[in-house]
């Protein structure tokens, strides 16, 4: 038997329109999708704010190749865009969103190690008015998780925030030892 609530906020997902409910949520896979159309109409998808996404894409350091490029945010998005940028434009898109619950399935193992730590910082920042779940096999950001679940084969094996789970000396820490 299952029990409980889902709540965003105080609000118990079942009672939120399912319009809002779409609002609420923001996702980037490891196959981000695009329309095929330039990177500021893309960004803009989300949030009209385009002086805004201007600012996200300073903040993931990628503005600057951005306008680099023949057309700057006018630039087809299939164009021969850097696939590393490719992936920092649907983060981009995710941050411009703002929505309440932000999901990165298996997109940040997908971005270049020097770019790691910015998103560290960035996700630092969002969690305090955000929930942000990674799905991620890279353990790229654990170190910033509040809490951990260690899935193996389809099957919840531990979890507990880092500390605690490496302490365990089980799946989590002979894994993160292998890295």
């Amino acid at each position: 038997p299952h029990k409980g609530t889902i709540c965003i906020g105080e609000k118990n997902i079942f009672d939120i329109k399912s319009n809002n409910y779409y609002n609420l949520i923001a996702c980037v896979s490891k196959s981000p999708t695009f329309f095929d159309d330039s990177l500021k109409n893309n960004l803009l998808l989300v949030n009209d704010d385009f002086d805004y996404a201007v600012k996200v894409c300073k903040l993931l350091n990628i503005h600057n190749y951005i306008m680099s490029l023949k057309d700057g945010y006018n630039t087809n998005i299939n164009s021969n865009i850097k696939r590393s940028v490719f992936y920092l434009l649907a983060i981009a898109r995710v941050i411009i969103k703002d929505s309440k619950i932000m999901i990165f399935d298996e997109s940040l193992s997908m971005i270049d190690k020097k770019d790691i730590e910015t998103i560290k910082n960035i996700l630092l920042e969002l969690k305090k008015s955000h929930t942000i779940i990674v799905i991620d096999r890279e353990q790229n950001i654990d170190e910033i998780s509040d809490h951990i679940v260690v899935i193996d084969e389809h099957t919840v094996i531990e979890e507990g925030n880092r500390e605690q789970l490496l302490k365990k000396k089980t799946f989590y820490s002979n894994f993160t030892s292998k890295k």
